[in-house]
C-alpha cells in the first residue's frame, strides 16, 4: 500500500471533475495538467499546471519534480501519452502499444479480424486520389471517418456522389495522422457498453442504446438509455464479445467504452470502436456509478498508482438511467437562460452545459461537440423516463436568432 499517493490527470473538464474529486477523497494529492483556461477540475486541483497535455516533455519534468506514482485520463486524445510517459517512467501503464489499438480506429478494425470479432468491411488510404479509387467498392450510404480523432469530428455518411468530396476532405482535415477510414454502412440499433477491466479480466458493468438527432449525414447522439438487458440475449452475446475483445487486445486494467451495432433483423453483432475511458457525455462519471452503485473513479484512480482492487457486484436494478442532451440552429443567444428550474425538476440527477447569457454564439452542428447538456435523468421506467424528458423539454425555452429569424425551440430528434 502506497501510504502518500501523487496522482497525475491529464485534463481539467467537467467529465475529469469526479476522477479528481475520488482521489482527492482517497487521500491522494492531484495535479491536473491542461491547457490554459477555466475549466472546472482545476478549480478543486491539489496543484494546476497550464499547458497542453500533449508536450511530453513538460509532462515528464512533472513527473519527476511532483514525485507522481500514477498518470490517468478520461480524455481520448490524453490516453496514448498518458500510457506512454507512464510506462517510460516505471508506473502503473496500460502500455503504449495497447494504447494505441483503443485509440486508432485502424488497429482497432485490425484487432477485431485477429480476434474473430465481425466489422463493416473497410479500408484505410492516406490520399483523396486512394480514397477515390477504393470507394467505388462501396455502395450509398457509407461511412468516412478519421482514423485518430474522437467526438465524432471528420465523420459523415455519405449517400450520393454529390457528398463525397466535402466528406473526404473533412475527415482528412480532422485526422493528424493524415489516414482516415472507408467502410460500409451497418443498418441496426447502436448499444454501448461500459466495462472495468482488473488483472486482464473484463467486467461489462452497464449497458446502454443510443438515440441520434435527424441530422442528414451525421451521427450525433442525442441520449444514451441504460437499463436492464438481462433477458435480452444478443445484447448478452454481444456483451460476451467486447469483453472478449477487451481482454484479448491486451488492456491489463481501466475503464473502456465500447460500440456495437445490432441489426435486430438478422441478430448481427457488429464491431464500431472502443476506447480505453469510461464514456463521455457523464456516462463513466455520473451514469454508470447512478446505475450500478459501483464508484468506478474510485476505483480507476487506485489502478492508476498500482493498488490492488475488488471489482464489487454491481447492483440489480430495473430502473432507467440516462442523459439527453440538445442541438439549436447556429445563431446568437437573445436572452439569459440557467438550468435552474431544470434542475428541480423530479428524476433529474444533474445538468451539464445548458446556462446561457445573452450574446453567446451558437455554432454549427457538426459533432458530439455541438451538443448542449448532458442532462442526467433517473426513472423508475420507461414510461417515467418518458414523462421527465418531456418536463425537460417543456422547461428549456429561450430565444436565439439565426439569418435574421428568431427561434425558441431547441433540436430534441
Amino acid at each position: 500500500m502506497i501510504n502518500e499517493c501523487n496522482l497525475m490527470v491529464l485534463g481539467g473538464g467537467i467529465g475529469q471533475v469526479p476522477l479528481i474529486q475520488s482521489a482527492k477523497n482517497l487521500g491522494f494529492r492531484t495535479i491536473v495538467v491542461g491547457s490554459p483556461g477555466n475549466y472546472p477540475g482545476y478549480k478543486i486541483a491539489d496543484i494546476c499546471l497550464e499547458f497542453n497535455f500533449m508536450e511530453k516533455v513538460k509532462i515528464i519534468e512533472a513527473v519527476k519534480k511532483y514525485k507522481i506514482n500514477g498518470i490517468v485520463t478520461q480524455v481520448d486524445s490524453a490516453v496514448e501519452i498518458a500510457a506512454e510517459v507512464a510506462e517510460e517512467q516505471g508506473l502503473p501503464s496500460i502500455g503504449l502499444d495497447v494504447a494505441k489499438k483503443f485509440t486508432n480506429k485502424k488497429l482497432m478494425h485490425e484487432e477485431c479480424e485477429k480476434l474473430g470479432v465481425r466489422v463493416a468491411r473497410w479500408y484505410s488510404v492516406r490520399s483523396l486520389e486512394e480514397a477515390y479509387f477504393k470507394i467505388r467498392s462501396f455502395e450509398y450510404p457509407f461511412v468516412v471517418k478519421p482514423s485518430d480523432s474522437s467526438a465524432s469530428k471528420g465523420v459523415s455518411i455519405i449517400e450520393n456522389v454529390t457528398e463525397v468530396e466535402n466528406a473526404l476532405k473533412n475527415a482528412f482535415l480532422n485526422s493528424d495522422s493524415n489516414e482516415i477510414i472507408i467502410e460500409e454502412f451497418i443498418e441496426g440499433e447502436e448499444y454501448v457498453f461500459e466495462s472495468i477491466t482488473n488483472n486482464n479480466s473484463t467486467t461489462i458493468l452497464a449497458v446502454g442504446k443510443r438515440e441520434y438527432f435527424n441530422i442528414k449525414g451525421k451521427k450525433i447522439p442525442s441520449a444514451t438509455i441504460f437499463y436492464n438487458y438481462e433477458n435480452d440475449s444478443v445484447v448478452k452475446e454481444a456483451s460476451e464479445i467486447c469483453a472478449d475483445y477487451i481482454s484479448g487486445s491486451g488492456l491489463l486494467w481501466g475503464l473502456s467504452h465500447s460500440e456495437f451495432i445490432i441489426n435486430r433483423g438478422t441478430n448481427e453483432i457488429v464491431f464500431i470502436e472502443t476506447s480505453a475511458r469510461g464514456g463521455g457525455a457523464s456516462i463513466s462519471s455520473d451514469l454508470v456509478p447512478l446505475y450500478t452503485g459501483i464508484n468506478i473513479n474510485e476505483l480507476l484512480v487506485k489502478m492508476a498508482v498500482g493498488q490492488k482492487v475488488e471489482i464489487p457486484k454491481k447492483n440489480k436494478t430495473n430502473k432507467i438511467v440516462a442523459y439527453i442532451s440538445f442541438l439549436m440552429k447556429p445563431g446568437i443567444i437573445k436572452n439569459d437562460f440557467n438550468s435552474t428550474a431544470i434542475e428541480m425538476l423530479s428524476g433529474v440527477k444533474k445538468v451539464y452545459g445548458v446556462n446561457f447569457k445573452k450574446g453567446d454564439i451558437v455554432g454549427e452542428i457538426d459533432h458530439k461537440g455541438s451538443r448542449y447538456g448532458p442532462i442526467v435523468i433517473e426513472a423508475k421506467d420507461m414510461d417515467d423516463f418518458e414523462m421527465i424528458k418531456s418536463n425537460v423539454m417543456k422547461k428549456v425555452s429561450f430565444l436565439h436568432s439565426f439569418k435574421n429569424k428568431v427561434y425558441q425551440d431547441a433540436i430534441w430528434n
